[in-house]
């Protein structure tokens, strides 16, 4: 079995290792150091993490013989030998910087391998995190405290020395979410009207304001002075949390699908407005087009019916008269030979005279 030497919290240490021996282990086991906790022992909760000559590394993830002739410091070594805790200690005390404390040593050491590389932040970096944070400004630095830290200035200097994340502050995160739902009402193609319970106009996105040509001007406003109120009175008395319909607004020309709901939260209507128009005018043109096409068609039939009737009446009225004119020649050819009692003009009577 293979004998390392490595010095541990300031002290050479000798300890016999295999080749397989985990760092966490050795600490543990040979060397009774029992400050560095086994978490979750696949490398990924920190609560094993120690300081491999200056920098923080993860003990369970860690051979032994890697530590060869180096220096590893614990959470043992952090404090002064007279007792004295360590700033870190100090910090984490007094900010109550823990919660069941299974996990806290990885903290310490994580956090003085990042303090060590940056102990004392410039104004200059703490003013960039404060812009970055979108709190350049005195009245922008709330104070309070939803990220676990007293001030603003604080959570910066945390977050330069890697001990924090700027993501993590309430006010930044409420900014960023009304940016975005501001970005959405203005890319919107189609248009937005918020009111609150009285019907008066709180806000429109551009597309609203280029569908009805209103400007800022009608924001306060009662929503009568843009459309017909009666849907959105409906939806304020009524039960329905939601309203989609069709209406037709002579007034500016349009045609819109609106869908209408309510947050009762905040006591507002909201309002979405689609244009429609050119859609409803191809379906009228089409319709149309079916009218005058089918009127078209009952006009044409109507014409080739009366033709028909007039076609056979002529028809009739030329085969009575070819009849009779017929049947008066056949009298004349016929007389003389029934005269003389002669048989020989019977056959063409027959023929001329036969409905078969």
């Amino acid at each position: 079995m293979p004998q390392i030497t490595l010095h541990v919290n300031g002290q050479p240490r000798t300890a016999e290792v295999e080749a397989q021996t985990l760092l966490v282990d050795l600490l543990r086991g040979a060397l009774a150091l029992t400050g560095t906790h086994v978490g979750c022992d696949t490398g990924q909760c920190g609560c094993c993490t120690v300081l491999l000559d200056g920098q923080s590394v993860k003990a369970c993830s860690t051979l032994a013989v890697q530590a060869a002739g180096r220096s590893v410091t614990t959470v043992e070594g952090l404090a002064r030998p007279d007792g004295t805790l360590h700033p870190v200690q100090e910090g984490f005390i007094a900010c109550h910087g823990l919660q069941c404390g299974y996990c806290t040593p990885g903290m310490l050491m994580s956090a003085t391998c990042l303090l060590n590389e940056n102990p004392r932040p410039t104004e200059a970096e703490i003013q960039q995190v404060l812009e970055r944070t979108g709190k350049s400004r005195p009245e922008d630095q709330l104070d309070c405290g939803a990220c676990g830290y007293g001030t603003c200035r604080a959570k910066a200097i945390a977050v330069i020395q890697g001990m924090a994340d700027p993501a993590v502050c309430i006010p930044m995160m409420r900014r960023l979410a009304e940016q975005r739902s501001d970005r959405i009402m203005d890319t919107s193609p189609n248009g937005i009207l918020i009111l609150d319970q009285r019907l008066n106009v709180l806000a429109m996105n551009p597309a609203f304001r280029a569908l009805f040509r209103c400007t800022d001007a009608q924001l306060g406003t009662h929503v009568s002075a843009l459309m017909d109120p009666e849907p959105f009175q409906k939806l304020a008395a009524g039960a329905e949390q939601r309203t989609d319909l069709t209406a037709t607004h002579r007034k500016h020309g349009v045609v819109c699908r609106e869908i209408l709901y309510k947050i009762p939260d905040d006591q507002q209507l909201v309002g979405i407005f689609i244009n429609i128009t050119q859609t409803e005018r191809e379906r009228e043109s089409l319709a149309q087009l079916r009218r005058q096409t089918m009127a078209q068609g009952r006009e044409l039939l109507e014409h080739q019916i009366e033709m028909a009737q007039q076609l056979t009446r002529y028809l009739g009225e030329s085969t009575a008269k070819g009849e009779t004119l017929l049947q008066n020649l056949l009298k004349v050819a016929r007389d003389p030979a029934e005269e003389r009692g002669d048989e020989t003009m019977k056959w063409l009577w027959d023929i001329y005279t036969s409905k078969s």
